[in-house]
């Protein structure tokens, strides 16, 4: 997505993935997708999502923007598309039995997510998805269970309301209608969401979740 809808080139994007070398991320982008990046930031975006009859309506975003602190986070990896019924709630059980287990959970931790794959690119079951929880213990990472740091900084932080499917749409209408027209672009680091409300707990249309795209102002 990155790559996408940044004008950066590809040495800066590189500099902020973590990569050494332009080189580097070419090689790897090309290895997961098979294609190299100039080939692919020619390619038509693929934006069915926002112009089939459902999505013609505008999306009205007002985005939060805030800074926030460095969070701590263990997680869950998984492998398959996104929200699939069967891996989810299995790995979110597992995490929660491991927060509890261990004395991990209270009532400031955050049920997160970290996705990242673009799922019109990446076939769909090979979509990578961290399922985490927040937590300010000293957690030693096992083979199934990993920690790892959520960076801080400014957000612009967007809500949905209703079903987790509306994910996806949200993150297209932020990416290509809303940070296009802002007065920001996209830093280093990398969107998270938070999961507000349970959904064993509430209606699938009273559910909350909220989008965390790192941010900063275009003349900075």
């Amino acid at each position: 997505m990155r790559l996408r809808m940044n004008p950066q080139s590809l040495e800066e994007i590189a500099a902020r993935t973590n990569y050494q070398t332009k080189h580097a991320a070419s090689k790897a982008f090309k290895k997961h997708f098979g294609i190299p990046p100039s080939a692919f930031r020619k390619q038509t975006t693929n934006t069915s999502l926002l112009t089939d009859e459902e999505n013609r309506e505008a999306v009205t975003l007002n985005p939060v923007i805030r800074e926030i602190d460095d969070k701590q986070v263990v997680y869950i990896r998984i492998v398959d598309w996104y929200g699939s019924p069967e891996s989810y709630r299995n790995t979110w059980k597992q995490l929660g039995e491991f927060g509890v287990k261990n004395n991990l959970l209270n009532k400031d931790t955050e049920w997160t997510g970290l996705s990242f794959d673009d799922p019109t690119i990446t076939q769909p079951e090979k979509c990578r998805f961290y399922a985490c929880f927040t937590t300010n213990e000293i957690v030693k990472p096992t083979v199934a269970f990993g920690v790892q740091q959520i960076q801080g900084g400014l957000y612009a932080i967007f809500t949905l309301k209703g079903a987790y499917s509306g994910l996806t749409k949200l993150y297209y209408s932020i990416y290509m209608r809303w940070l296009p027209n802002s007065e920001y672009v996209l830093r280093g680091g990398k969107s998270f969401e938070v999961y507000l409300n349970h959904p064993d707990r509430v209606s699938e249309n009273e559910l909350l979740a909220e989008i965390y795209v790192p941010v900063k102002k275009k003349e900075e």
